[in-house]
């Protein structure tokens, strides 16, 4: 059904009532066979704001998302899965912040929004990143170096490129053009 197991997480347990709702919704996104039609999943995850299934299956529908080029969609609820699991203890907790984390670095640095990417890559020094996720957190790293470099080059070449500052072809054209009758800008 979904890429990783959908957890509770959190020292709360989920209600019975909120069990059997999640349960329900879940079989027939299951029935229905249509991989995007997740708008009951995403309406229990909005009214159920405090929910220990919550992160997880925001988690998870982001891939479904990704998978259907919901990418939006995709954005926002790793983000949101990612900033209420970042601070769980737990193994589980820390799973699934990890997956939200890597899923929401790697659009992040799809995007080429390497901003965002700085601000996460600051927060998370020091984290302890497993599985699939250290390697789309290597690589929105990787990124990141790689768009400073491209900024750093586009800033020298500005200022080394020929044609700028005194003496350069620009200036020597415009002398060469004081003869000339066709003007030059």
């Amino acid at each position: 059904m979904f890429e990783e197991p959908l957890l509770p997480l959190g020292s709360a347990a989920p209600s019975p009532d909120e069990n059997r709702e999640l349960a329900g919704l879940l079989s027939a996104y299951l029935t229905a066979g249509v991989p995007d039609g997740t708008s009951d999943l995403e309406e229990f995850a909005s009214r159920h704001v405090d929910s220990p299934w919550r992160a997880s299956l925001l988690t998870n529908l982001g891939v479904a998302w990704r998978r259907t080029g919901h990418f939006s969609k995709a954005y926002n609820a790793w983000e949101l899965a990612w900033e209420s699991a970042k601070d769980l203890g737990d193994q589980r907790g820390h799973a699934v912040a990890d997956k939200a984390l890597g899923e929401y670095m790697a659009l992040n640095s799809r995007l080429g929004r390497f901003d965002v990417l700085q601000k996460l890559l600051e927060e998370i020094r020091g984290r302890d990143i497993h599985g699939s996720a250290w390697e789309q957190v290597s690589n929105a790293r990787a990124g990141v170096v790689a768009d400073e470099q491209r900024a750093r080059a586009f800033v020298s070449m500005r200022t080394t490129w020929p044609g700028r500052g005194p003496g350069g072809w620009r200036e020597q054209l415009q002398d060469t053009a004081e003869d000339s009758s066709v003007p030059l800008n």
